[in-house]
């Protein structure tokens, strides 16, 4: 590239706050953990109920920085009062009825739901514009 003497060339430093920085990626956090178990409870509230399993298995989990509400797997329902053993239930079906069932779509619709309106002030404020 040839020089121009027409342009000028300028730097820029920029000093970033930490602080301010790791405030927002705080709230950003907690809105997605307020989400996620909003979403959690609405999934809860539209699953079909036959023996509570599916319902139960209901569940925030996270990984890194993602946020994930699942259904399915190993499920906890409790413990045997006569020894404390713990119950728990295997619900490999949770798929099948998101897909079809009498009540499908219980997770699309909880997600549905709750992104509905201004959810990105409601979760996320101040981290956004």
């Amino acid at each position: 590239m040839a020089n121009n003497p027409n342009i000028t060339v300028k730097s820029v430093d920029i000093h970033w706050n930490h602080r301010e920085l790791t405030k927002i990626n705080n709230n950003v956090m907690r809105g997605l953990f307020k989400m996620a178990f909003h979403i959690g409870n609405a999934a809860r509230a539209n699953a079909p109920v036959v023996t509570g399993a599916l319902r139960n298995s209901i569940r925030i989990e996270t990984n890194d920085n993602e946020i994930w509400v699942i259904a399915g797997g190993e499920s906890a329902t409790g413990t045997l009062p006569s020894n404390g053993q713990r119950i728990t239930r295997f619900v490999d079906y949770a798929a099948k009825v998101e897909k079809r069932s009498s009540s499908p779509h219980y997770m699309q619709r909880a997600q549905e739901q709750i992104m509905s309106g201004d959810w990105v002030s409601k979760y996320f404020k101040g981290a956004t514009s």
